[in-house]
């Protein structure tokens, strides 16, 4: 039984061993093949060859592509609506649009609604603190009416002027 188990391990001791080597050797291919372009290339850029990078080329073109075909699918998509949809029925089109003109309408009129509530409440809250004002100045006024001064019976001159 151990034996058996020392057995595996050494098996999967020697696999990743070998998994490791492979990962190097493909590291070390990889560099060198890297190294090798780079050294083509300037070999060629010595020689006054010019050398494009193909693959900027190849992405720039896809973009390129790609762009055009959004574009294109956009344009696609809106004479499609124009035209009344994926059925093509401009019937139903109108009755959409119908829809669409209620809704808005709707949403428009609850807009004017709210305002109009916001705007009482706003004209509620300034009736109600000029009433205060009122109420304020005509208790002073009753004061200067009777003529009591303030600043005797505090015995503060501060407050004489009232």
């Amino acid at each position: 039984m151990l034996e058996r188990r020392i057995k595996k391990e050494r098996k999967r001791k020697a696999e990743q061993a070998e998994l490791r080597q492979r990962e190097l050797r493909a590291a070390a291919n990889e560099a060198v093949s890297d190294l090798g372009k780079a050294l083509r290339k300037k070999i060629q850029m010595s020689m006054g060859i010019q050398v494009e990078d193909t693959t900027v080329e190849k992405v720039k073109q896809t973009d390129q592509l790609l762009a055009k075909l959004v574009k294109w699918q956009k344009d696609v998509n809106d004479r499609q609506e124009d035209r009344g949809g994926e059925e093509g029925n401009i019937w139903n089109l109108q009755f959409v649009k119908e829809q669409e003109d209620e809704e808005k309408a709707k949403v428009a009129k609850q807009l004017e609604e709210e305002k109009r509530k916001r705007q009482l409440l706003a004209d509620y809250t300034v009736r109600e603190l000029l009433k205060r004002i009122a109420r304020v100045e005509k208790i002073s006024g009753r004061m200067k009416n009777t003529k009591v001064d303030l600043g005797l019976k505090l015995g503060n001159s501060q407050y004489s002027k009232f």
